[in-house]
């Protein structure tokens, strides 16, 4: 049993007790996707374009989720992927050309594990170009159909 108040034809609010101005009922009242309440089974439906919405936005919490976890492999050595770790391989590969350094001179490097490396502007160049790839096709799903799958 519930009880409800209703003006003008709508359910403006629901109790689980008797209350002045509320009337009894048996029918189930539930709350619409729009916060309003109803009678079960006459709640209106959520429109295609809210669904398409909150799919797109559910979509983009996903991938930035498996952005920021994002790992690349280069060379049997593991390097973060994420958009903070792209630009430091930027930073690395920039300062390493300013510099006129050879692509096969290295500088020490943390790898995602946090352990160290001696690796290679080429090798930098090329976890960064994986990182860019995979962020890429992630961040593209939702617009292409497509389904984020960990």
């Amino acid at each position: 049993m519930a009880y409800v108040h209703i003006e003008e034809g709508c359910i403006k609010a629901k109790a689980d007790w008797p209350a002045p101005g509320f009337v009894e009922t048996a029918r189930p009242v539930v709350y619409g996707y729009d916060g309003g309440l109803y009678f079960a089974g006459e709640e209106p439906e959520k429109p295609q374009e809210l669904i398409k919405a909150e799919a797109i936005a559910s979509a983009k919490v996903i991938r930035a989720e498996l952005v920021e976890k994002a790992t690349v492999t280069i060379d049997g050595m593991v390097f973060d992927a994420d958009e903070a770790s792209q630009n430091r391989l930027v930073r690395g590969i920039v300062a390493s050309l300013a510099l006129g350094l050879s692509p096969d001179e290295t500088t020490e490097w943390t790898l995602a594990d946090n352990s160290s490396a001696m690796v290679t502007a080429q090798q930098m160049a090329r976890a960064l170009l994986a990182a860019g790839q995979y962020q890429t096709s992630v961040w593209r799903m939702p617009y292409d159909g497509g389904t984020i799958n960990e």
